[in-house]
């Protein structure tokens, strides 16, 4: 069988530290609309079950399943057990140059002089930025620049 990889993302992985009932008491996996914090039972049924998948997969099972949370704090301690999302590999914020790049290619669609020029000063204005924030600088730039009728972003 070819392999089968299937991703979680942030808004997948939202599942708290369930108490002593067994109720979720913080964040639930499948974010729910009407979720109150008070507990879910559909939250609770949807994170045991994918538990109990997961302990059906055997070594000879092409299926990877990767994760990816910023709150590896509140995770179930079912979720972290060996054999289910054991690895944690840790995703760290981009240094200058990384950043650089990163509005590079998100300068590509927006009308303005001296993108090299533009990405390397932005790169050095924003430390601690991650991918998602740099773009949103972008789209804002392009936004502002709209509302003032300008033909292209300037700086």
């Amino acid at each position: 069988l070819p392999l089968q990889v299937l991703f979680l993302s942030t808004r997948l992985m939202l599942s708290g530290k369930r108490d002593q009932v067994g109720e979720t008491s913080h964040f639930c996996i499948l974010a729910h609309p009407h979720f109150s914090g008070q507990g879910n039972d559909e939250a609770d049924s949807t994170l045991n079950q994918m538990l109990v998948e997961m302990d059906g997969f055997g070594s000879d099972t092409n299926v990877v399943i990767f994760a990816a949370t910023n709150r590896k704090d509140v995770l179930d301690d079912a979720l972290t057990r060996p054999g289910r999302f054991d690895r944690n590999i840790q995703v760290t914020l981009p240094d200058i140059e990384a950043r650089k790049q990163i509005f590079l290619v998100h300068l590509e669609k927006i009308l303005c002089d001296d993108k090299p020029m533009l990405a390397k000063k932005l790169a050095s204005l924003t430390p601690g930025f991650n991918g998602a924030e740099i773009r949103n600088v972008c789209n804002e730039a392009a936004i502002n620049a709209a509302r003032r009728d300008a033909e292209k972003v300037e700086y």
